[in-house]
């Protein structure tokens, strides 16, 4: 590298490390507990992992936000008449990016996840393991309005879903070692509806409190085959439906949930508490959370 390229380099640099200083960052952390359910026919198991996630934000001239987020959870389930365990173990990521004009705000949010479930005996040979991979594109503009107050915020959004599966059964004894796996991909969009309300509470000059609630509505658009994951509560999570539905079946697979917030603004500090639920997604759901955040 020639002395002039040094030259470029470091300038580049300099003014990149100005640009990120001179903006505002934001850092959380979020504890919640998210029901999900596993099995291919009724009764299925509840699931309620306990998820960890670390989120980093960047918001240049209060005009463009770039975040980065991370999670992960577990749980375990136990049959105490056949002597089975499920252990439940999944993560994932996601980038966004905003663009903020006046009252308006256009989002783009790029986000994988992986859930494996492992079930295994003790006392038997057998083990079984599905994989579950997920991939979404989530593309969203809104609008608020701020009356007095209050905040009132329409969303309207389009996804884009992938998700992989694969299934092992393994099983070993002296005599017998088989491995069956099964393997399936779906593709599928849908529309999301959304309207969020919420009012500003002052308590002296440095305390503010907001409590919100949130309304979502998801249709599918369309699949190939189905839509095996429908977007849910946060981080990505999703729930499951039956994967024999056919294309022209997505107009009954609607659904969606309402959450209520509560947070609390003091100085540069956050917290926030949420309850949420499904509507109309048998078996419904529940997600209970807490996140504290720090800007700077």
């Amino acid at each position: 590298m020639t002395r002039l390229q040094h030259l470029l380099f470091t300038c580049v640099l300099l003014l990149t490390s100005s640009v990120v200083l001179a903006a505002d960052h934001q850092v959380s952390i979020d504890f919640s507990q998210s029901e999900n359910y596993v099995g291919a026919q009724e009764p299925f198991t509840r699931m309620k992992p306990d998820i960890y996630s670390l989120a980093y934000g960047v918001t240049f001239d209060r005009a463009i936000s770039l975040n980065i987020s991370y999670w992960a959870g577990e749980d375990e389930a136990t049959y105490p008449d056949n002597d089975y365990v499920l252990e439940q173990e999944s993560s994932g990521g996601s980038l966004s990016a905003s663009w903020y004009l006046d009252a308006w705000s256009l989002n783009a949010v790029a986000s994988r996840s992986k859930t494996e479930n492992t079930l295994t005996s003790p006392s038997r040979p057998a083990q079984a393991d599905q994989v579950q991979k997920f991939r979404e594109l989530y593309i969203s503009a809104d609008y608020t309005w701020q009356l007095g107050h209050w905040d009132l915020r329409p969303e309207l959004g389009m996804g884009f879903q992938k998700s992989e599966s694969d299934t092992r059964l393994n099983i070993k004894t002296a005599n017998l070692k088989q491995l069956d796996t099964e393997s399936q991909e779906d593709k599928g969009k849908y529309v999301q509806l959304g309207l969020s309300l919420a009012i500003w509470l002052e308590q002296d000059a440095d305390w503010l409190w907001q409590p919100g609630v949130r309304v979502i509505w998801i249709d599918p658009v369309s699949g190939d085959g189905s839509i095996s994951q429908q977007r849910s509560v946060r981080m990505g999570r999703f729930k499951r439906k039956a994967s024999n539905a056919s294309e022209e079946d997505n107009e009954s697979d609607a659904s969606g949930y309402a959450e209520l917030s509560l947070s609390l603004y003091v100085d540069q500090f956050s917290i926030t508490g949420y309850y949420s639920h499904t509507i109309d997604a048998p078996p419904n759901t529940e997600t209970i959370g807490l996140s504290a955040g720090v800007s700077f």
